[in-house]
Order: C-alpha cells, then sequence, then structure tokens
C-alpha cells in the first residue's frame, strides 16, 4: 500500500500500524514532458524496441534476478503485464545489458520495469534507456511521462537528468510479518 504525504496524518500513521502494517520504504514518483529532439547520451549502448508476442529476450533479462524454479511461473505473468507495452533493451556491444517498459495510454507515457545487469552497471544504459522511452512517447503522442525511484537513489538522479522532476514521495506499508493480524482483536 503506498501513503502519499499529502493524505497522511499522525493518526492515521498510528492506525496503519497498530492494524499490523509497517513502513518499509519510500518511493519518489517523477514527471516530464517529452521531446522527440532530445540529444541522445553519449556512450556505447544501443537500444531496441519490442512488443508482444516478440518479448523472449526481454522476458528472459526481466525475470534473471529471480530464483530460476520461478522462471516457469513468471514467463506467463510477464507476457500478460507487458502485453500492451513497448519494451525495451540496452545492449552494450552485442551484449543485453538492461531493460525497461514504456506504457502509454491517453497522453501519458509510464516508464517502468528498468534494470540494468549488475555487469553493466556506470556505463549508461539506464540513461540510453531512459532516452528511448522519451523520444518514443513523445512520438506517441504523450504530453506527460511519469516514472518512480527511490529517494536519492542514482536511478533518481539519472531520471532526473533526463528532465523529470520530483513531484512528491510516498511511503511504501506493509503487512508486519509478526505484526497483529488486521481487524482481529488489539
Amino acid at each position: 500500500m503506498a501513503i502519499s504525504p499529502f493524505e497522511a496524518d499522525e493518526g492515521l500513521l498510528r492506525h496503519l500500524a497498530e492494524r499490523g502494517l509497517q513502513q518499509s520504504r519510500f518511493i519518489s514518483v517523477l514527471y516530464g514532458v517529452p521531446a522527440p529532439t532530445q540529444p541522445p547520451p553519449r556512450g556505447e549502448v544501443t537500444v531496441r524496441a519490442f512488443q508482444a508476442p516478440d518479448l523472449d529476450l526481454f522476458l528472459t533479462l526481466w525475470r534473471a534476478g529471480a530464483p530460476e524454479t520461478d522462471w516457469e511461473f513468471l514467463n506467463p505473468i510477464g507476457r500478460a503485464e507487458f502485453a500492451d507495452w513497448w519494451c525495451y533493451v540496452g545492449f552494450v556491444g552485442s551484449e543485453p545489458a538492461g531493460i525497461a517498459g514504456l506504457y502509454v495510454r491517453d497522453g501519458v507515457g509510464v516508464m517502468a520495469s528498468g534494470a540494468t545487469l549488475p555487469d553493466f552497471r556506470g556505463r549508461g544504459c539506464q540513461t540510453a534507456l531512459l532516452h528511448q522511452r522519451l523520444v518514443d512517447a513523445a512520438m506517441r503522442g504523450c504530453d506527460l511521462v511519469l516514472s518512480q525511484g527511490r529517494p536519492g537513489s542514482g536511478s533518481q538522479r539519472n531520471i532526473e537528468r533526463v528532465g523529470l522532476h520530483t513531484a512528491y514521495t510516498h511511503a511504501i506499508w506493509i503487512d508486519q510479518p509478526d505484526g497483529p493480524t488486521r481487524g482481529g482483536p488489539r
């Protein structure tokens, strides 16, 4: 559950904690206006776009951080999740290095599911994927793009470098593993 600071006060936060929830992290929501004329980033990364049903390479990288025993389970979930998305793979030379997604609806582009494989971090992959999605969002008629990042992270700084700005930061709440059962007696 995400709680916006605009909607939270001490009473609400105490109530959530008493019901067995705990704050686990923060996420910043960033926004910007895409432009098809942005200069491409310098570097050795090239980006290719994919759409369903041609998602095999994208999904292979998307599930890379999960245990191998979950891969068969994750494939149909990924195909369903990204059926209406533009999916991108960033390459360093001929090696797949990172992924990202762009969902477009009603003039708004949502940039999500970005990740760079550990061996390729620090080489401009995330920046190239952000740039390509901004250009494509503009070409698809978007006048607004949104993304998210952990406050103060390298990802948030990269998102800001391509022109997005923080709209707000919200807290993410989860069930406490050993907390009281929600709705039960106290």
